[in-house]
């Protein structure tokens, strides 16, 4: 039986120690080969972040040394700190923000020079080419302390570092998602400038790949593809084909969109809800590629998440996943599922894969502390839609008061706090 007091009097089970004791804040998760490697930041460890492989029998091992951490500093929100190819791993260093080549047995190897100063060279959101001759990343170069003294490019550089990176791409005030198509042979990626965010005005480049004279790479014949006043786009990602795919919100919901043409774009799945967020930091990854071309992407549902694969000819398939958000998105190398960080509502988030053909059964690949929490003590989000100005619809997360040992006192409605 449950005590009636006051709403907002209620003894919580959920202590300060609870929170940070032996926590960990999961980030990114990319899979290389049959192996799934993510990110693990600890505070326990003065917030180092740590990058763990799970390898096909269940094996874990972490991959970086003692007090070396996964982290950049570019665009100060970070992400995408760390890319992989054929069991090497590619990462920014914390410490000194330099591009490090990891390979299995080894130790970490600068392969980017020392900077003129202190953290002026800040490196993410990465990709190697399909030979693994090359990298092309983002390099944030800083001249000074004025936010004006800062350059942010596309870079390319050799993928044993031995040779310093060179200019891809400049003279925008921001760049992101340099992304190869299969065959090596273009490039695309996203670019804006001040005053725009990139959830407001976006615009997707591609150019051609070419040998540089010098023996590097460089681009040619760049075109916008898609993006201006007004659009958002973000997160290309190239089929095995060659078509490429992006996210718009043209529509005024951010959708997935083939790329026919310049501007022209033709939407998967056209539904009023949004199957992605804004791109506060690098390297999101809402929408990830199989082998056989197919597309996997979430849409917020109701009572959980709907898993879509799209099929390029065999239509769509939906599933309803019991996770509050499946994030960090990607497809394994035999394409039969997907991995990425599920959120719950009363347990810490987890590292999970779902297979694709029968995505109702899941595999915990990380799981969440045991924090000895009755469900029934943290509350759930149940959604609420309301009319607002314009004759439009407004729609919410309600989160109810919750409690195994007590209960409002009669009449008495919870006091409200509103965030958006």
């Amino acid at each position: 039986m449950r005590t009636p007091a006051p709403f907002g009097t209620w003894p919580s089970p959920v202590t300060p120690q609870m929170l940070v004791a032996a926590a960990v804040r999961l980030g990114d998760v990319r899979v290389d080969g049959d192996a799934v490697v993510w990110a693990e930041g600890r505070p326990a460890e003065g917030g180092r972040v740590q990058l763990v492989r799970r390898a096909a029998d269940g094996t874990l091992t972490e991959l970086l040394p003692d007090a070396v951490g996964a982290r950049t500093r570019a665009h100060e929100y970070g992400g995408g700190a760390f890319w992989l190819d054929r069991g090497v791993v590619f990462f920014t260093a914390w410490a000194d923000q330099r591009l490090h080549r990891l390979e299995a047995g080894g130790a970490p190897r600068a392969i980017t020079p020392e900077p003129a100063s202190p953290h002026a060279d800040r490196y993410a959101d990465g990709v190697v080419s399909p030979d693994g001759a090359w990298v092309v990343c983002v390099r944030e170069r800083h001249h000074g302390e004025a936010a004006t003294e800062v350059e942010n490019e596309l870079v390319v550089l050799p993928s044993d570092g031995s040779a310093a990176p060179s200019v891809l791409v400049s003279g925008r005030d921001f760049v992101a998602a340099p992304r190869l198509s299969p065959d090596g042979t273009r490039l695309a990626w996203i670019a804006w400038d001040h005053r725009n965010m990139p959830w407001d005005d976006t615009e997707l480049w591609v150019a051609d790949v070419v040998d540089h004279p010098d023996g590097g790479l460089a681009l040619r014949s760049p075109q916008r593809m898609a993006g201006g006043p007004g659009e958002s786009v973000m997160q290309p990602v190239w089929a095995p084909d060659g078509t490429l795919y992006v996210i718009s919100d043209r529509s005024n919901w951010w959708h997935v969109y083939r790329v026919e043409g310049m501007d022209d774009l033709v939407a998967l799945d056209p539904r009023p809800v949004e199957m992605a967020g804004p791109a506060w930091t690098f390297g999101n990854h809402d929408l990830a590629v199989a082998p056989d071309g197919a597309l996997v992407w979430v849409e917020p549902g109701d009572e959980g998440v709907d898993l879509v694969v799209a099929h390029p000819h065999d239509g769509h398939r939906r599933t309803r996943l019991p996770f509050a958000e499946l994030a960090a998105l990607s497809v394994t190398a035999d394409g039969a599922a997907v991995v990425g960080v599920a959120m719950h509502a009363t347990r810490e988030p987890e590292v999970v894969r779902v297979p694709l053909a029968d995505p109702s059964v899941h595999e915990v690949l990380r799981p969440a502390r045991d924090l000895g929490l009755d469900p029934a003590s943290a509350s759930a989000a149940r959604t609420v839609s309301f009319p607002t100005t314009g004759g439009a619809t407004a729609h919410a997360l309600y989160y109810a008061p919750a409690s195994t040992s007590h209960e409002g006192l009669p009449g008495e409605l919870p006091p409200l706090i509103v965030m958006s």
